[in-house]
C-alpha cells in the first residue's frame, strides 16, 4: 500500500460503524461494539461474494447511517468506478464527496478528495474537464491555506497530494516545487528507515515524472 493510501501517517477517521446518526455526535460514539463488529463482518462477507452490485448496495446503506465516514465514501467511489466502471454515477458521488470535503474544510477530507480527483489510478478522461479542475483548484487553495498549521508529515502529504493537480493543469514547475518541498520535509523527519525510504522513493519517482 502506498503513502497515497495513508498507510503510515494520515489519520483514517472513524471506523466502520452502524446505528443512528445524531447531529453533532458521530455514529461511532453512539454505537455498541457488537453492532460495529456486525457491520464489519457484513461488509467483509459481501466483499468475498465478488458481486459488486451487492457490495454497492451494502456500502450505500452504510453511508446513509454514517455519512461522515471517509473509508466508506472512498470505498463507494472505488466500487462505482473501479469495479462497476459506472463513471456517470461515480462522477456524481465524487462531486458530492468533494463538496462535503470543502464544507468540512478539514485535513483528512480535503486530502482524501484531492487524491480521489487527481491521484486516482482510474482513467478520468471521460469526466467533465472544467468541473474537475475547478474543484481541484478550490481544494488545493484550501489545503495550501491550512497546511502551515499542520505538522511536517501532514505538510509533506499535502504537497504530494496537490502536485498532480498542478502537473495535469500544465503547471509542472509548481508541481516540481511542491515535491521538492515534500522531500525536504520527509528528509528532516525521524522515521523508521524503511518507511522513510519508501516515501522518498515515491516522491523521487513523482519528481522525475514532473521534470520530464
Amino acid at each position: 500500500m502506498s503513502i497515497r493510501k495513508r498507510k503510515f501517517f494520515v489519520k483514517r477517521g472513524q471506523g466502520i460503524v452502524v446505528g443512528s446518526f445524531n447531529g453533532t455526535k458521530t455514529a461511532e460514539t453512539n454505537m455498541e461494539p457488537g453492532l460495529k463488529a456486525a457491520l464489519l463482518d457484513q461488509i467483509s462477507a459481501v466483499k468475498k461474494v465478488k458481486d459488486f452490485q451487492v457490495v454497492l448496495s451494502a456500502v450505500e446503506k452504510a453511508i446513509k447511517v454514517i455519512p461522515d465516514n471517509i473509508y466508506l465514501r472512498e470505498y463507494h467511489l472505488a466500487t462505482l468506478i473501479g469495479k462497476l466502471h459506472d463513471f456517470e454515477a461515480g462522477w456524481i458521488a465524487l462531486g458530492r464527496f468533494t463538496r462535503n470535503a470543502i464544507e468540512r474544510n478539514s485535513e483528512d477530507w480535503l486530502l482524501a478528495a484531492m487524491r480521489q480527483l487527481f491521484g486516482s489510478p482510474y482513467d478520468y478522461s471521460c469526466l467533465p474537464f472544467a468541473e474537475r479542475f475547478s474543484m481541484g483548484k478550490e481544494l488545493s487553495d484550501r489545503i495550501l491555506t491550512l497546511c502551515p498549521q499542520w505538522d511536517a508529515r501532514s505538510r509533506a502529504l499535502s504537497y504530494a497530494a496537490i502536485a498532480p493537480y498542478y502537473h495535469e493543469n500544465g503547471k509542472s514547475e509548481r508541481a516540481v516545487e511542491l515535491i521538492e518541498e515534500a522531500l525536504e520535509l520527509v528528509e528532516g523527519e525521524s522515521l523508521a528507515d524503511d518507511v522513510k525510504q519508501e516515501w522518498l522513493a515515491q516522491l523521487l519517482q513523482a519528481l522525475e515524472k514532473y521534470k520530464a
